[in-house]
């Protein structure tokens, strides 16, 4: 087989593989740099707020009251980031008594990447 045929024949083909195999390499590039440019940080012992109706009257008691909350973003970011919250809806069950699972509300930009314990107990109390 001559050299000239060996790279012009199905030229077409060729060159799509070529574009093809660039398209890859860069989305594999881009993902990696972006996340070289996270960072990771873990609050530990934020307190779990209680969502409930407005007319419940009871006292209640979670257990644990604390959780440790891990996320994930963007360096500068993440340094700025002071505060996130942990909240129970109650609303949603009528305020029985019982395991619920902890929301996390996040901001824009910023992965949640765990929550530990992922529920908590919740126990109403009588006033």
């Amino acid at each position: 087989m001559p050299v000239r045929s060996f790279f012009l024949d199905h030229l077409w083909l060729k060159t799509f593989s070529l574009v093809l195999a660039m398209l890859i390499w860069i989305t594999i590039r881009s993902s990696v740099e972006r996340e070289a440019h996270e960072e990771a940080k873990t609050f530990e012992h934020e307190p779990v707020a209680l969502l409930a109706d407005p007319s419940e009257r009871r006292t209640f008691v979670v257990d644990p009251a604390n959780v440790s909350i891990t996320v994930k973003g963007a360096k500068p970011v993440i340094d700025s980031l002071k505060d996130i919250r942990a909240y129970v809806e109650l609303s949603s069950h009528a305020g029985n008594d019982g395991n619920y699972r902890v929301e996390v509300h996040v901001p824009a930009g910023v992965a949640l990447m765990l929550v530990h314990p992922k529920t908590v107990f919740v126990r109403g109390v009588s006033p």
